[in-house]
C-alpha cells in the first residue's frame, strides 16, 4: 500500500493503476497514447464523461458545415442593409409563396448555368437558402402567412408518374447520356485538337448528334471520335 500522502505523480507521467483503481506507486512517461493504453488496460473508459452527454445535446451544430452558414449570413446582411431590417420577418410575418418563388428562382437561375446572383456576387444556392430559412423560421416562430393552394393528391401523382417512367425505362432499357455544359466543354476543347489535326467537320457534327457530349474520359473521347470520322 503506498503512502498517498507522499505519492506524486511527475509532470508529464500517468499513474498506473491496479484493476480496483487505486494507484500502485508506478509512473509511465506520458505519450500522444499513453494515457489511453493505460486506461484501457485496467478496463477503464477512455473517453471523457461529458462526451456521452455532449453527443446526445439538443445543440448539434458540430454537424453542420460552417462554411455554407457564413455564406448564408452574409446572404442576411444584404437583406438587412438593403432596408428590411435584421429579423424583420419575426415582426411582420411571412408569406410563404413570396418566399417559395424566390428560392425555387435562385435554384433555377443556377440549374440553367448562372453560378452567382448578380446583385451579390453570392451563389444562387445560397440566396435559395437564405429564402428557406427565413420561411423555416417563420414556420418555428409562428409567423407564416400560409398561403399555399388546395392540398393536391400527391400520392396518387406520385403513383402515376412512377408508372410511366417504369414504362419508359421498359421501353428503352439502354438510355443515352445526357448533354451537359462539362460534356459541352469538353467536346469543344477535344474537337478543336482534331480540326487541327485533319478531322472533318462532318465528323464533328456526326460527333455531337451521336451523344458523345459527356464522355467520362479522354481515351473513350478519342476512340468515339476515330470510331465516327471512319469513312
Amino acid at each position: 500500500m503506498i503512502d498517498r500522502k507522499t505519492f506524486t505523480v511527475p509532470f508529464g507521467h500517468v499513474a498506473v493503476r491496479d484493476a480496483e483503481g487505486r494507484a500502485t506507486g508506478e509512473v509511465v512517461r506520458q505519450t500522444s497514447n499513453s494515457r489511453r493504453n493505460v486506461m484501457e488496460d485496467q478496463g477503464l473508459k477512455v473517453s471523457n464523461p461529458k462526451d456521452n452527454i455532449g453527443i446526445r445535446k439538443w445543440r448539434q451544430f458540430a454537424a453542420v458545415p460552417l462554411t455554407v452558414i457564413a455564406e448564408i449570413g452574409v446572404g442576411m446582411l444584404e437583406g438587412h442593409l438593403k432596408g428590411y431590417r435584421r429579423h424583420n420577418f419575426r415582426v411582420a410575418g411571412v408569406r410563404a409563396s413570396v418566399y417559395v418563388d424566390a428560392a425555387i428562382g435562385h435554384i433555377m437561375q443556377w440549374w440553367e448555368g448562372e453560378d452567382l446572383d448578380p446583385d451579390t456576387g453570392l451563389s444562387h444556392i445560397t440566396k435559395a437558402m437564405c429564402s428557406l430559412v427565413v420561411l423555416r423560421d417563420a414556420m418555428i416562430q409562428a409567423m407564416l402567412n400560409d398561403d399555399r393552394p388546395p392540398k393536391g393528391n400527391l400520392d396518387q401523382v406520385r403513383a402515376d408518374l412512377k408508372a410511366v417512367v417504369d414504362s419508359m425505362f421498359e421501353k428503352y432499357p439502354e438510355g443515352h447520356a445526357p448533354f451537359t455544359e462539362i460534356g459541352e466543354q469538353r467536346l469543344k476543347a477535344m474537337t478543336e485538337v482534331r480540326i487541327t489535326n485533319g478531322l472533318s467537320e462532318a465528323a464533328i457534327k456526326a460527333l455531337k448528334e451521336s451523344g458523345f457530349a459527356d464522355i467520362p474520359s479522354d481515351s473513350m473521347f478519342s476512340d468515339a471520335l476515330t470510331e465516327i470520322s471512319k469513312p
